[in-house]
């Protein structure tokens, strides 16, 4: 007996290794390769416009990668049934292709498996549908302004649409002093603007419905003003103004169904704009046949995107604390419900759970029907605490705005000019010489509005910020240079307004007040 259990396993062991036979190349599934991005222009997050050479990013946007890995695949193609029993592949590991040699009746269920992993990625798509028109008011104008596109992403892609624009200006100079000599190194600043969207989509419910976040940017460069500060030691500087409304949203809906933003007397070229986007998934087919079974968790995986607080700038930014919008529901990856899932099936019948996962993928076998169903209900409550929403109208004067609120996503309205301006100086001082360096600020005069979704009503936080017109104090009076004093105003106001409810208004002055609907989906 001693001789005879080590033969009786190895004798084992043979029967289950791969064959002698070559080696065969297996194609890539399209979940497993590295999509193709293009460059997109990063969101204008905060809200500015002007950028300074610090925060002036050319590009954004992940770096390509694959929603699953190589291992994990090479994971899912072992698996070949319960206890690991069946025909066994061997993997070629230093090769970026998939290289692999086994017994024929493995090489069969291995591509059998790639092809489910295909017709899953086919049912991960969206089909994006969308319209964006600017018209210069009435209800019968034709729109001289229109983006109509359509593109197909998959779940939790983020997709851009439109054109950014750039003016470069002279925003500053640094000062460099030494001895008995200075220069003036001019600054260049980065006035962008356009119409610009940042969608994001991703299937929920199953594929029965559809999450869209977006960040529109409709502006214009209204001007490129110049200034002289008339001290010999400086240039010329250049304050551009733009005029802008920036909507972050969130909606649900159904699939094939359309969600709609709307912005009407806006100060820009054109003052009335409509966006609608269409979008269509393909639902889960509970009856699909094959062996895995592909959960999308694009809602829950992964963080909304965030916004930066914005602020008015110049003295105001000290008077109040200007925070940014309240944190996202914690985000659940596919590996924290593998986890729970595993566990739940440990304790019921000792046996561990076979489950693979990606970013945002969640793979279980077709034959654990319970663990299915479990993850599928796990998934389900997840994605109910980001689902809530209602669509709010907010006017104030002639400016109007209708968009959708999700729970858990950030949501924003502004509206208003941003500028620089020159408000003091600072000094360098050498041995034998002296400088100004000129201090250009930005400011922003408008409305912003963050607002949020909480039990079935909206908590809404504006302020209103408002310069009278610039004071220029000459150079024989300020001494060093020219320079511009403001007078400015920051009135703040907060609400919470349920749907249906009449329409909400802060006790503003005349034309200034904030009126505030919820309404429904």
């Amino acid at each position: 007996m001693v001789f005879l259990l080590p033969l009786a396993l190895l004798q084992s062991s043979l029967a289950q290794a791969p064959t002698a036979g070559g080696w065969t190349a297996l194609p890539t599934p399209v979940l497993c390769q590295a999509r193709l991005l293009s460059p997109v222009p990063a969101p204008l997050a905060s809200g500015s416009h002007l950028l300074q050479p610090a925060d002036a990013s050319s590009a954004h946007g992940a770096t390509p990668s694959a929603s699953l890995s190589m291992a994990t695949l090479q994971k899912i193609l072992e698996d070949s049934g319960a206890n690991g029993r069946g025909p066994r592949l061997e993997f070629f590991k230093s090769a970026s292709s998939l290289l692999v040699r086994g017994e024929p009746a493995a090489l069969d269920a291995a591509r059998a498996r790639i092809l489910e992993l295909d017709r899953a990625a086919e049912a991960l798509a969206i089909d994006l549908d969308v319209d964006l028109a600017g018209t210069a008011g009435g209800a019968g104008a034709a729109s001289p302004d229109r983006l109509a596109e359509k593109r197909r992403v998959l779940s939790g892609d983020e997709v851009f649409f439109g054109e950014r624009r750039t003016t470069g200006f002279v925003m500053g100079f640094n000062v460099e002093v030494a001895a008995d000599s200075g220069i003036a190194a001019p600054v260049l600043g980065t006035a962008t603007y356009g119409h610009n969207l940042h969608l994001r989509a991703v299937r929920v419910d199953g594929g029965r419905r559809i999450q869209i976040q977006g960040l529109l940017d409709l502006s214009d460069l209204t001007s490129l003003d110049r200034f002289d500060p008339e001290t010999p030691d400086l240039g010329i500087l250049q304050q551009p103004a733009i005029d802008f409304v920036q909507i972050a949203f969130a909606g649900v809906v159904d699939s094939g169904g359309t969600l709609e933003v709307r912005v009407g007397g806006a100060a820009l070229a054109l003052p009335d704009w409509k966006l609608s986007v269409k979008a269509v998934a393909r639902p889960d087919d509970p009856a699909a046949t094959g062996t895995l079974d592909v959960l999308d968790l694009a809602c829950i995986a992964r963080d909304p995107t965030q916004l930066q607080a914005a602020a008015p700038g110049a003295e105001l930014d000290r008077l109040a604390q200007f925070t940014a919008p309240a944190r996202p529901p914690v985000a659940i990856p596919p590996a924290a419900v593998a986890a729970a899932l595993d566990s739940r099936a440990g304790d019921s019948s000792g046996a561990h759970l076979s489950a693979w996962w990606g970013d945002d993928l969640l793979i279980l076998r077709r034959s654990d029907a319970q663990a299915r169903v479990d993850a599928r209900s796990l998934v389900a409550a997840g994605e109910t605490s980001r689902l809530a929403s209602c669509r709010i109208q907010v006017q104030q004067g002639g400016l109007s705005a209708t968009f959708p609120v999700c729970a858990g996503t950030a949501a924003r309205l502004l509206a208003g000019r941003e500028r620089t301006v020159l408000v003091g100086y600072r000094v360098e001082i050498a041995p034998q010489t002296w400088m100004p360096a000129p201090d250009v600020q930005k400011t922003f005069d408008g409305l912003a509005l963050d607002a949020q979704v909480v039990q079935g009503a909206v908590e809404c936080s504006a302020w209103i910020a408002k310069s009278a017109p610039t004071t220029v104090v000459p150079r024989k009076d300020a001494q060093l240079g020219k320079l511009q004093v403001l007078s400015r105003t920051l009135r703040t106001q907060r609400a919470r307004v349920s749907a249906g409810e009449p329409e909400r208004a802060d006790p503003g002055p005349a034309g200034d007040a904030v009126i505030l609907r919820c309404l429904a989906p």
